[in-house]
């Protein structure tokens, strides 16, 4: 005794197999539409965060050359970042030259992305030099 072939059990009957690959398809093209929607709010927050440095870098290298000190050099950096919408992690100047690092915090559900990809606090940092030239 033998048992059905395969072509019998399924009677040529393929109702429904286009409706599953349609669903499959569908789920497939909306994860990756998700993912390219995270991406590009790290980019864009990344940008965010390299704009409000150099601002905030620029603000402190001029109030430098005007001839104020490195305290109130910072603090203009630390008010240019705020309004920038980052905060200033860091802030050293050498007479005329300052360096500086900002953070951006991205949206809340991103942060533990990137975590996982390295940063330690779910932030993006970006740094900035400015003064004259060398």
């Amino acid at each position: 005794m033998t048992g059905p072939a395969l072509n019998d059990m399924n009677n040529g009957n393929d109702d429904g197999y286009a409706t599953v690959l349609a669903i499959a398809l569908s789920l497939l093209l909306l994860t990756l539409g998700g993912a390219v929607l995270a991406v590009g709010d790290v980019v864009l927050a990344r940008q965010q965060a390299g704009a409000a440095a150099d601002l905030a870098a620029l603000s402190a290298a001029s109030r430098l050359l005007a001839g104020a000190g490195a305290t109130e050099a910072c603090a203009s950096a630390n008010t240019v970042a705020a309004m920038s919408g980052a905060e200033l992690m860091g802030c050293t100047s050498d007479h005329e030259d300052v360096v500086l690092e900002v953070r951006r915090w991205p949206s809340e559900s991103l942060r533990p992305m990137l975590r996982a990809a390295g940063s330690p606090d779910g932030a993006v940092h970006a740094r900035a030099r400015a003064g004259p030239p060398p």
